[in-house]
């Protein structure tokens, strides 16, 4: 809309000192007539707009009338102007007017305040998303935005964690995005709960709404369902060795979680092994785990841990030892019958290459090449005669 470009057209002319048409034009992607227009609307509202011509003119705003947000202190600026990445508004379709809501609150700072507070925003960057994390999808952000603001009910398909899709009639009541994820927490059967919108398959809006619980906290309930969440979830505490050789490298291999067990556990002074004792989800998980360290690691407790990973490398030293390609009926082959047959075949082809490489082996010299013959006609050719090229003088 218009108005909302001459708005800002002014958080530009109070940031910066003189903006030429050109450069505002490219800054707001319309074309230079378009700006002229916009600065003349400006004037006529009574807005000083000064005009320099020249190399180095442009518009701008004497101090005397640049806005100051006296309701806001600079910290408060500063709070609001924090750079975030781009993902969470740009799904809520905020992200255009986010940046124009940062100009405007820029332009309304003094000078000084202005610089300190380009500055925060150039230098302080808050990236919520997760490593190694592929962007969700999520085509019914927009249905479900308008439903959480206008309180109408939903009826959605969710797919649950194993797969199996599910028919839920939601009274949706708030979107919360946590380390590049969307989550839509919604009452469903006089309980609250949070759906991952990224599984949802189906979202229709009904035509009904709802009354919302006025006791309902978005952040209480949120801290309540995460710690909910976190404490819910299967525990399986393990007794690990882990040889000294591993141990720097032991947080990259098996998660950030056991650098401070590594650390702060006791270390065998005749071994220097350590032995740490390590929470994993599942008895799987922790099987998986050892077996990834290879034989700098070494099972202690509970039992079952041990005779699952016992269990593991049995069957993975039986795939090995059965051939090369591993399937039964291969004859096993002896390492040592296998280095020695690698040894001869390696020697046979050095012994091929020498004698291929000798002189005596070449055989007599081939006869020089006779000279290609041109014809004495001038400006014909012979009709099997070859045509002179520069690669024979």
């Amino acid at each position: 809309m218009r108005a909302d470009r001459l708005l800002v057209i002014m958080a530009h002319l109070s940031i910066e000192r003189r903006l030429s048409a050109p450069e505002l034009a490219r800054r707001l992607e319309v074309s230079v007539r378009t700006i002229y227009r916009d600065i003349d609307a400006l004037c006529q509202a009574g807005v000083p707009v000064v005009s320099e011509a020249g190399l180095h003119g442009g518009f701008s705003l004497p101090m005397t009338s640049r806005a100051i947000h006296g309701w806001l202190s600079q910290t408060d600026v500063e709070a609001l102007i924090l750079t975030h990445t781009a993902t969470p508004w740009r799904e809520l379709g905020l992200a255009a007017a986010r940046e124009q809501a940062c100009l405007k609150l820029l332009g309304g700072l003094p000078q000084p305040h202005r610089a300190r507070a380009l500055r925060l925003r150039e230098r302080v960057l808050l990236d919520q998303a997760g490593w190694f994390a592929d962007e969700e999808s999520n085509p019914f952000m927009a249905a479900l935005q308008d439903a959480v603001l206008d309180d109408r009910a939903i009826e959605v398909t969710y797919e649950r964690r194993l797969g199996q899709p599910c028919d839920y009639q939601l009274e949706p009541y708030a979107l919360v995005f946590k380390a590049g994820v969307w989550y839509l927490v919604a009452a469903h059967e006089g309980r609250w709960k949070a759906f991952r919108t990224s599984r949802l398959v189906r979202v229709e809006v009904a035509g009904r709404c709802f009354l919302r619980d006025p006791g309902f906290r978005l952040p209480a309930f949120w801290e309540a369902f995460m710690r909910d969440f976190e404490t819910g979830l299967p525990r399986y505490q393990a007794t690990v060795r882990v040889a000294p050789g591993l141990l720097p490298t032991l947080p990259d291999r098996a998660g950030e979680s056991v650098r401070a067990p590594a650390r702060d556990a006791a270390t065998d002074p005749a071994t220097g092994w350590k032995t740490l004792r390590l929470t994993f989800d599942s008895e799987e998980q922790a099987a998986s785990a050892v077996l990834a360290l290879g034989s700098g690691a070494e099972a202690l407790d509970p039992p079952g841990l041990r005779r699952e990973v016992a269990a593991q490398a049995q069957g993975i030293a039986a795939r090995y030892a059965a051939g090369r390609y591993g399937p039964a009926g291969l004859q096993p082959i002896a390492p040592s019958s296998t280095a020695r047959a690698r040894r001869r075949v390696s020697a046979s082809r050095f012994r091929s290459r020498s004698a291929a490489a000798s002189p005596a082996s070449r055989g007599p010299a081939p006869p020089p090449r006779a000279k290609a013959s041109i014809p004495a006609t001038a400006g014909k050719e012979a009709p099997n005669s070859v045509a002179p090229s520069r690669s024979w003088r």
